[in-house]
């Protein structure tokens, strides 16, 4: 009993570690995207691989905390406010929610019930980053155009991320799997 209670820590262990390191690539993949202002959606959007990467190795536990702990972090700490305040509103929480959305059995009311968290998550940054954060950047807009663009570049983002998650899991999570032994 000893020694299944001393692999459980170990394991446990592991999974905290992991979940540090991920939270600390959060933070620097969007200290870059605040050093260089272009890039703050992008920034966003790659630290929002970690999360996924973390609901498939880990779960929605340890995703969450380092969900948490990166958007508190990043809002406080970085210079330009941007992609601290994507990732918090929407780009950290996206993953989790989509492992969630993609359960729906219709494919369009999937769709439907993504581009919905995703238009309330978008007014939510919009309304932060005119309002609290006093951001003067074209993209904090209530326009129409913002919206289109949008809702577009989402669409493309979680595309993309189903790809990605998809090849993680086909090609690379057995490596992981190995080296690690989270599980």
């Amino acid at each position: 009993m000893l020694l299944a209670d001393m692999k459980s820590t170990v394991k446990s262990s592991k999974k905290i570690a992991l979940s540090g390191m991920l939270s600390a690539l959060n933070i620097l993949i969007m200290f870059i995207g605040s050093v260089f202002q272009s890039m703050d959606l992008t920034a966003a959007a790659a630290a929002s691989l970690t999360i996924a990467f973390a609901m498939v190795e880990l779960g929605t536990r340890y995703a969450v905390s380092i969900y948490a702990v990166s958007s508190v972090l990043t809002v406080l700490l970085l210079p330009y406010k941007s992609p601290g305040i994507i990732f918090a509103v929407f780009a950290g929480l996206y993953p989790i929610l989509k492992a969630y959305l993609q359960r729906i059995p219709n494919k369009w009311l999937a769709l439907i019930a993504k581009l919905a968290v995703f238009n309330l998550f978008f007014t939510a940054i919009i309304a932060a980053g005119m309002y609290l954060f006093m951001l003067d950047d074209d993209f904090y807009s209530f326009k129409l155009v913002v919206y289109l663009l949008g809702n577009l570049t989402f669409v493309l983002f979680d595309i993309a991320l189903d790809r990605l998650i998809l090849l993680y899991v086909v090609k690379i999570k057995k490596i992981f799997d190995r080296t690690f032994k989270l599980r």
